[in-house]
């Protein structure tokens, strides 16, 4: 790794990566609303499987938003859903078909957008050794070019394929499940919050870790790329 790569600023490198990405960011953000749709879908069947148990079949008043309680008491009927029970079988397979169907929208579109941006990285790598100097090419290392050609553009597109949308999922994670664990038991939500801000700040502490790991790995890569060039050519 040149000295010029090591000493590139992280807002440099996020601007740079944010330029590979033109043209697809409106598809990222249609994956994570795809992702939102399948969260919501995937919370919402505990819910009704809860209806069914605490207020089809046992006694407790309906434990819904307001407007939601009074269309199933009043309009669908507490009576009718208890004696077809079968109606809410079918929503919970409705709604876990819609979830499982935004869960492959999502991927499906994240993978498209991704293979995408690694062309275009793969592009314009290989226009920019086009135009490098003939002393360039004698002087680098043959198989540092390789890596960064090969296995540096997969890790970018797995990153672009799955961590970046994995962010947007963690986020909508957190912002979904603590209202809805608020509203369901008070003492349990606060029980939970010092358990995710310490997988939090555990997050980060291994990710620094990881991440200096990571790069003396892909530095040893490099001389071994360059020690199997010259040795096989």
């Amino acid at each position: 790794m040149s000295t010029e790569q090591k000493h590139t600023t992280k807002p440099a490198r996020i601007a740079l990566l944010w330029t590979f990405l033109e043209g697809y960011r409106p598809v990222y953000l249609m994956a994570i609303a795809a992702v939102a749709v399948a969260t919501v879908a995937g919370y919402t069947v505990p819910i009704v499987m809860r209806l069914s148990i605490d207020s089809i079949l046992g006694a407790r008043p309906v434990d819904l938003p307001a407007p939601l309680a009074r269309w199933i008491t009043d309009s669908v009927g507490l009576d009718f859903l208890r004696a077809n029970l079968w109606v809410l079988a079918l929503v919970i397979v409705a709604i876990t078909m819609v979830g499982g169907i935004f869960q492959f929208l999502q991927r499906k579109l994240s993978a498209d957008a991704s293979e995408r941006a690694a062309e275009r990285v793969r592009e314009r790598l290989y226009d920019h050794l086009q135009h490098l100097s003939y002393d360039y090419h004698v002087k680098a290392e043959t198989g540092d070019l390789i890596q960064r050609c090969t296995s540096d553009v997969e890790t970018i597109r797995r990153f672009t394929a799955i961590q970046l949308v994995e962010m947007g999922r963690a986020v909508i994670l957190l912002f979904t499940a603590y209202p809805l664990l608020f509203s369901l038991h008070v003492p349990l939500a606060l029980m939970c919050v010092p358990i995710v801000v310490g997988i939090f700040f555990y997050s980060v502490w291994f990710f620094r870790k990881v991440q200096k790991v990571f790069q003396l790995a892909d530095e040893s890569e490099g001389r071994l790329s360059t020690t199997l060039q010259e040795n096989l050519t």
